[in-house]
């Protein structure tokens, strides 16, 4: 209980001020009256709102945010360069169908698991976040070229123009789920080797929490802890699943991408279960019993 309450108290620092200067220490556990308070006070932020979080800071250091600069809090190594080519389908440039071997060669290993299935351990869930700033846009680039990113599991960054039809695959690579996170979803990411079980409950939280998700194996996440969710700007990385801790990142961090595009895209590469329609979907309600 204490662990999981802990970890509560991390999310909800980490995801409301999404910068440096949230400290846990600021949160006194003995007033926490129980889990679901902290759940209901983390689905109140609104996760991408930067004026909440300009004026969070503000009220944090007596800021009265004249002077205020969303750039300043800009950790990024880089800004992309121009490009004048817009999402969708693009016969010359990306049509979700050529040149695929460009971002993955088939090989199996991203998605086979070749040793014993992992056991679940006591490391505690990993959250990182990065601030994003407004002007700060990915660029979509023609299959012509390669895509390089800094970080194995990128929270955003340059893609491909064809967006994923959202679903369950056996295997899509980032170039194409960054795209996705930039329309609002929430993407599932876990180690082939993942225990099946825990695999199995993690996809049904997903599945059941929105449509806008994808689902697929990873070989290049952390054995230690082999089950991510990325949205746009954060990622959680688990060894257990928790439903309550995987609930409340995905309310407070999901539908939250730049562009609110629920419609499917044109790339199918892989596809093994298309998400079912959801008519009502909307950040209230993300994960919702009813």
């Amino acid at each position: 209980m204490f662990k999981k309450s802990n970890m509560f108290i991390k999310l909800y620092c980490i995801l409301l001020l999404y910068s440096d200067f949230c400290d846990a220490r600021l949160i006194d556990q003995s007033k926490q009256d129980d889990e679901g308070k902290i759940i209901d006070l983390l689905s109140s932020i609104n996760f991408n709102n930067m004026e909440n979080i300009k004026s969070e800071s503000r009220r944090s250091y007596g800021n009265d945010g004249d002077d205020y600069d969303d750039s300043s809090q800009w950790k990024g190594r880089w800004f992309p360069g121009d490009s004048k080519m817009t999402m969708g389908v693009h016969e010359n440039c990306d049509d979700g169908k050529t040149n695929l071997q460009v971002d993955w060669d088939n090989s199996p290993e991203n998605y086979t698991c070749f040793e014993r299935a992992i056991e679940p351990n006591d490391s505690e869930e990993k959250i990182y976040c990065e601030y994003i700033p407004k002007l700060y846009y990915d660029a979509h680039l023609c299959m012509n070229e390669t895509i390089e990113y800094d970080d194995l599991i990128p929270v955003y960054g340059n893609h491909r123009p064809v967006w994923p039809v959202y679903g369950e695959y056996k295997f899509i690579p980032r170039e194409r789920w960054l795209h996705s996170i930039e329309h609002g979803a929430v993407v599932m990411l876990y180690h082939p080797c993942a225990h099946p079980k825990l695999i199995d409950q993690l996809k049904s939280l997903v599945k059941n929490c929105l449509r806008r998700y994808i689902i697929t194996p990873y070989n290049l996440v952390d054995v230690d802890r082999p089950f991510v969710l990325v949205t746009r700007g954060c990622r959680m990385e688990m060894t257990q699943i928790v439903p309550e801790i995987v609930e409340a990142f995905i309310r407070v961090t999901g539908l939250h991408g730049p562009e609110d595009i629920p419609e499917d895209g044109g790339f199918d590469e892989g596809l093994i279960e298309k998400a079912p329609p959801r008519f009502d979907e909307s950040v209230s309600t993300l994960c919702s019993k009813s």
